[in-house]
């Protein structure tokens, strides 16, 4: 479910966002995971994370035809059980033991990778998006929350149907025009969301600064090679400060020739209090999502 062609030239990091600079990586703390045989063994497989995908897949798929043809009452419909009585309110607690992962098994990023592997044009991503992306995933979601205030769509099969297919129709429409991921960094709802919440996680993915400084493999770990995908939300591993953008789909550390990186396991939150580049539309994120909350609740 990921695109494997090698990444065209002129992707050699020339994103600003991941150009080789100095290096932001905190110093490492907690437990390696990739000293354990059968982790590290997992997590350079060709199955990793597609095993977690193809049942994900199956479910939304079983979600999607529940909501659009099955019972017209909330309480009668399997897609609304399992939609927003057991994946949503689980969807924090996957963030809290590991951060941004939902978004590798995610069936919206496997979407993205196939149109953007049979039909994708392969854009660069618009600097409005890179700039003002999190604003419009802030105004998206407050957006689906007036929409379920007035309309009810949480109650209502069908209008969770229907948002599913808008939310699939601009998946589509992203990875047939840009590059990689687009949606999924720029423009998902639920990805800012785990973004800004991954930072919360107890698992952390970082590259060895003292191994990438001898590096001479291109970069290789952020644009991929002919076996693997490069990194699907555009993060180079050297300059990664924070989990947000890394979504523990382990392209780089399968690509990466000198096993520089690094899974670690963490204290909960502690990302939070060393956060050097706060953002005013990260924090607007956080502000929006407690507000409706503390309003629904």
């Amino acid at each position: 479910m990921t695109t494997l062609t090698p990444p065209p030239p002129e992707l050699d990091v020339v994103d600003p966002d991941v150009t080789p600079g100095p290096d932001l990586t905190p110093p490492p703390v907690g437990r390696n995971l990739m000293t354990i045989p059968w982790i590290a063994r997992s997590l350079r497989s060709g199955w990793y994370p597609k095993i977690f995908q193809i049942p994900v897949a199956a479910v939304f798929g079983l979600v999607a035809y529940q909501l659009l043809v099955g019972p017209d009452v909330a309480h009668e419909n399997a897609g609304t059980a399992l939609m927003w009585v057991l994946w949503w309110p689980v969807i924090p607690i996957v963030f809290v033991l590991l951060g941004r992962f939902w978004c590798a098994v995610c069936p919206f990023g496997a979407i993205s990778d196939f149109a953007q592997k049979w039909v994708g044009v392969n854009r660069p991503v618009p600097n409005f998006l890179k700039n003002y992306g999190i604003w419009i995933i802030d105004a998206s979601f407050l957006a689906i929350t007036w929409a379920d205030h007035v309309w009810g769509v949480v109650e209502s099969p069908w209008g969770s149907g229907v948002l599913l297919l808008l939310l699939t129709t601009a998946v589509i429409a992203s990875g047939a025009l840009f590059q990689r991921r687009t949606f999924c960094r720029y423009l998902c709802f639920l990805g800012g969301l785990s973004g800004n919440y991954a930072r919360t996680g107890m698992v952390e993915l970082r590259a060895d600064s003292g191994i990438c400084k001898t590096c001479k493999a291109k970069a290789v770990c952020y644009n991929g090679n002919d076996k693997v995908a490069g990194c699907p939300l555009f993060t180079f591993p050297r300059t990664m400060e924070d989990s947000a953008n890394c979504n523990l789909c382990a392209n780089c550390i399968k690509s990466c020739p000198n096993d520089a990186i690094q899974v670690r396991l963490r204290k909960p939150t502690s990302e939070l209090w060393f956060i050097t580049k706060p953002k005013i539309e990260q924090s607007m994120l956080a502000m929006a999502i407690m507000g409706i909350v503390l309003i629904q609740n």
